[in-house]
């Protein structure tokens, strides 16, 4: 009976070193269950076996993989949390890198935890000193699964390695966080400087624009209103314009009537001096013939001629003009 509890905790602890490595909720379980099989060896008796347990657990020293790499996460994220509350925040590919590093960090821890619990390699050399057959095979696979081992924890050194330098490339990132932000600072301000010039620009090529545009609009009310007072004078002196015309064609017809009275008169006057010429002459015919030895009345004295010159005899006036002669 001692034998097989012996086979099947070393058959048990074969498996767990197997799927160990696989992750962490995987070694957890396996884990629990390896300890509810050395209580139930304990159960049956096997009491020495928990005494050399102890023993080994407190004798056998294993190496211990350095840690500095946590000091350098938690100064990272510190970093980090700094730059988050200045309202800079990390980059995109830092942020998605954080959480892988923390898993790496994680499983590394857990692994070097199961081995400083479990001493195995001990553990397993004692159990197959009992003479056991059935436990000779197993324990000449260990040295294959030490080696495995043993390269598990090369490449995990390698591993810690690599995130160090991508600590290192984080580190030197956030160091170079602070220029970036005073560069991009300055650029803004610089477009802020150039975008408040233009609006300065733009904002008196608008007060030109609003003055001329005054003036004009000035220019254009006093023209809207010569028109109109143009417009009135052109209707009063149109008016009394059509009056002037009135008055002269009165004043030519005026004209035209007194013209023909003129006329008239002017031929009476023509009818009258050639009456009075034949007469005259007729007087003069008969003074001819009178004969010069008898007396001769002496004539009278001859009048002054008028403005007409008709040789009218004296006492003879000029008949009046009919009509009014107007200028």
């Amino acid at each position: 009976m001692n034998a097989n509890l012996s086979g099947s905790l070393f058959q048990d602890t074969v498996d767990f070193l197997e799927n160990a490595w696989n992750g962490q909720s995987s070694s957890l379980s396996q884990v629990t269950d390896a300890k509810h099989t050395f209580q139930a060896s304990e159960d049956g008796g096997e009491q020495p076996q928990k005494k050399e347990m102890s023993d080994l657990n407190s004798n056998v020293d294993f190496p211990e993989s350095p840690e500095p790499s946590d000091q350098e996460i938690e100064r990272a994220k510190q970093r980090v949390q700094e730059k988050e509350d200045l309202g800079e925040g990390p980059e995109p590919s830092m942020a998605c890198k954080e959480p892988v590093l923390e898993d790496r960090v994680n499983r590394r821890r857990s692994r070097e935890n199961l081995l400083t619990i479990f001493p195995l390699p001990e553990l397993l050399r004692d159990w197959g000193d009992e003479g056991n057959p059935d436990i000779q095979d197993p324990k000449e696979e260990l040295p294959g699964q030490i080696t495995s081992l043993h390269a598990e924890e090369a490449s995990l050194r390698c591993e810690n390695s690599q995130l160090d330098s991508e600590i290192q490339l984080l580190r030197r990132k956030l160091q170079s966080l602070p220029d970036l932000h005073e560069s991009h600072v300055m650029q803004i301000h610089r477009r802020l400087f150039k975008k408040e010039a233009r609006c300065l620009q733009s904002k008196k090529k608008l007060l030109s624009v609003c003055g001329e545009l005054n003036s004009v609009c000035q220019i254009r009310n006093f023209c809207k209103k010569r028109a109109g007072d143009l417009s009135e004078e052109l209707k009063t002196t149109s008016a009394c314009h059509r009056q002037e015309v009135r008055l002269c064609e009165e004043r030519a017809q005026e004209s035209w009537v007194a013209a023909e009275q003129m006329e008239r008169a002017l031929s009476e006057l023509t009818r009258e001096n050639a009456r009075l010429r034949q007469l005259l002459a007729q007087v003069e015919f008969n003074s001819q013939l009178s004969p010069r030895g008898l007396h001769v009345p002496a004539a009278p004295p001859t009048a002054p001629r008028g403005p007409q010159g008709s040789g009218e005899p004296l006492g003879h006036e000029a008949p009046p003009a009919r009509g009014r002669v107007q200028p």
